[in-house]
């Protein structure tokens, strides 16, 4: 299957504006220029946005999602 790598990106705006708009810029290069040289097959990534705004509290759930996503890929 090879490597692969999954990316966890946040953002201060909204995810959509990210991914949809900007073409999601982080994983497009660090994919495509670094991960790919360095023999990785495939990357995924997760935008969490709207951090900002936000508070601890309401931060929990992305932080719940993001031990989730550790311990699975591990």
């Amino acid at each position: 299957m090879g490597k692969t790598a999954h990316f966890i990106i946040t953002t201060g705006g909204p995810p959509w504006y990210y991914q949809y708009i900007l073409m999601n810029p982080i994983k497009r290069s660090l994919g495509r220029d670094v991960l790919k040289f360095c023999g990785f097959k495939k990357s995924r990534s997760t935008v969490i946005g709207n951090l900002a705004s936000t508070n601890r509290e309401q931060n929990a759930p992305w932080l719940d999602k993001i031990k989730k996503l550790g311990k699975s890929q591990a």
